[in-house]
């Protein structure tokens, strides 16, 4: 099944893609601000070079957050228009599973660890992965001070994406950033798993 996957809530992997079940064929690395005038060329640029045209592809699916307002409107009414114009399957993809599929759990310490994602100036989004008793298993929206006296583990193992202000108020858990596999290597993986609509 050829996807046509966008990402633009990511600050620092926002992307274009074409994956099939078996690979990722064509991966286009975008800033998170795209304007609309450049989204149409770079997605057709994309595409070009998977060798696909709009009739190739199967599925749609986009991260829908969380992200800039501006991005994510942008990438979801472009998905949304394509699904019904071409009569096509979508799905969203929420940010934390994308990281949750690149972390590499290489070592028995890095089974369990926590996603974040910097938003406002005294919060941010956490999900825990593999903690026991964590109020934190979907994605929440918590202020740092409860991140700070939430009783994990130092270091904390982190993935995800957090502004320099905020990495500097949780210096106290000790962050350590979990090694991420390659978005082309988990692209095919995490697209099949989804269920579109």
């Amino acid at each position: 099944m050829r996807t046509l996957f966008l990402d633009f809530a990511s600050h620092n992997a926002a992307s274009i893609a074409c994956v099939t079940e078996r690979a990722t064929v064509a991966l286009t690395s975008v800033d998170h601000r795209m304007t609309d005038s450049a989204l149409m060329p770079t997605v057709e640029s994309t595409m070009k070079q998977a060798g696909w045209s709009y009739a190739d592809i199967a599925r749609l699916a986009c991260v829908t957050g969380p992200g800039g307002f501006t991005s994510l409107r942008m990438s979801a009414a472009f998905v949304n228009v394509l699904a019904d114009q071409l009569h096509l399957p979508s799905v969203g993809v929420h940010l934390s599973d994308v990281y949750c599929a690149r972390v590499q759990k290489s070592e028995e310490r890095h089974q369990s660890w926590v996603w974040v994602h910097s938003t406002r100036k005294q919060e941010l989004f956490v999900r825990t992965f593999g903690l026991q008793d964590s109020q934190w298993t979907e994605p929440t929206l918590v202020s740092i001070d409860a991140l700070l006296q939430a009783g994990f583990a130092s270091p904390m193992n982190i993935a995800g994406e957090l502004i320099d202000e905020h990495r500097a108020a949780l210096a106290p858990l000790q962050l350590e950033d979990m090694p991420l596999k390659p978005l082309s290597d988990v692209f095919p993986a995490l697209l099949a798993a989804q269920t579109y609509k």
